[in-house]
């Protein structure tokens, strides 16, 4: 494989290759340096035909074989616990495509059991496991709804609860940590009498329970609706958002909008003329900084990404234009507990990244992580150590997963 530009390692390979399709990748560091991946793959022709797959990459830089995990078709998020590495997981009965339902499993020096959470779900299924004071959130949703359960400091889960109300279905969602120990969970749903989503929902935990209780905290005009929504925690939740609608002209209108929860009416709107939002990436440190990515087409195809960056007690900058990039991609932001962040995206097949600075408003210039071609489902990670790891799936016939390694701050 290509060397990559200074700063970032040599593309490494994380899976063999497989014969089927291998689904976005999911990506946990620890505080040591090492990292697992989850890898999903699937007959898209038989869909029932899936196996979930992790592998480990330790400090040193060994990695591990992919393993099967028993039972599971999909992993939907991942994250390092005190007995080890901690699984988000969905499956559904022999013969039937994912997912029924979702659990936990965990990864010592062999897989548990898995643990469900909630069964009944149905169709296309979300997920994200956020560590928060010694615990870890779960949180899954569907098109039928939102659930939420929180581990112990002895790793069991709660039951799971459902945020959302019977009628409710939702279309995007988003979870988070928050800086006092908490996490937050977000969403735009349809409900009665909305054949839109017109309302974001948050609902909010403590140290020490999950986030039990909804309430509206942005809504949009009657006319417009909500695309995407992504979720950042600092002193408080922010929530991002993208709102489109059709003028009186007939003329169509997209733009990202951002707000703390605590001044809604306080948005800040970014929104770049002809061109159409989509694909949000937003992440947060501890101290509050903000990262802010995604995407804006042209009715044409031609595409860009497009960042701002909000420092600690200060307002966002932006937006800034940072290169092109696939029309069927997405870009995606990390950011290291320094404040110094990244943000990686795919252009013609080959995986570029511009790193931020601590302290710096404005990222730098595009380096190439690989130019091998090929590469699709970019996801780019920070951990506590203050590593940057990006993974991507290469290849078409026969892909494989591969990731590149940053030291940002």
């Amino acid at each position: 494989m290509p060397t990559a530009a200074a700063g970032w390692s040599r593309p490494f390979r994380v899976s063999q290759p497989f014969t089927l399709d291998v689904l976005p990748t999911q990506v946990a560091l620890s505080s040591d340096g090492a990292a697992g991946f989850g890898l999903s793959v699937v007959d898209t022709d038989a869909p029932s035909n899936a196996t979930a797959y992790v592998v480990t990459r330790e400090p040193s830089g060994q990695i591990g074989s992919a393993q099967a995990v028993p039972a599971v078709q999909q992993v939907l998020g991942l994250a390092y616990a005190a007995g080890g590495l901690e699984l988000l997981t969905a499956s559904s009965k022999t013969g039937d495509a994912c997912c029924g339902s979702a659990g936990v499993v965990r990864l010592g020096q062999r897989f548990g059991s898995v643990r469900m959470l909630v069964g009944g779900l149905a169709g296309a299924t979300q997920g994200a496991l956020i560590p928060v004071s010694g615990r870890l959130v779960a949180a899954v949703a569907t098109e039928r709804g939102v659930w939420v359960a929180q581990s112990s400091r002895g790793a069991e889960f709660s039951r799971a609860h459902q945020l959302t109300s019977a009628d409710a279905r939702p279309e995007t969602f988003s979870a988070a940590p928050l800086a006092a120990g908490s996490a937050i969970v977000v969403w735009a749903q349809r409900d009665k009498g909305n054949a839109d989503p017109r309302t974001v929902y948050i609902a909010q935990g403590t140290a020490k329970t999950a986030p039990l209780k909804r309430h509206p905290a942005i809504s949009v005009a009657s006319t417009h609706r909500i695309d995407e929504v992504a979720a950042a925690g600092r002193g408080g939740p922010t929530i991002a958002w993208i709102e489109s609608w059709f003028d009186k002209q007939g003329a169509y209108h997209s733009q990202v909008e951002v707000a703390d929860v605590s001044h809604p009416r306080q948005a800040r709107a970014f929104s770049v003329s002809g061109q159409i939002a989509s694909d949000l990436s937003f992440t947060t440190d501890a101290k509050g900084d903000q990262l802010l990515a995604w995407k804006t087409c042209t009715r044409s195809g031609a595409c860009s990404v497009r960042q701002a960056v909000r420092r600690a007690g200060a307002r966002f900058i932006g937006p800034g234009r940072l290169g092109s990039i696939e029309s069927t991609e997405a870009p995606s932001a990390a950011l290291a507990p320094s404040g110094a962040g990244v943000i990686a995206w795919i252009t013609r097949g080959d995986v570029l990244a511009s790193e931020l600075g601590a302290g710096a408003t404005r990222p730098g210039s595009p380096q190439t992580v690989s130019g091998a071609g090929l590469a699709t489902d970019l996801v780019v990670q920070a951990g506590p150590s203050g590593t940057a790891l990006a993974a991507w799936s290469q290849g078409v016939l026969a892909p494989e997963v591969v990731g590149a390694i940053d030291r940002i701050g």
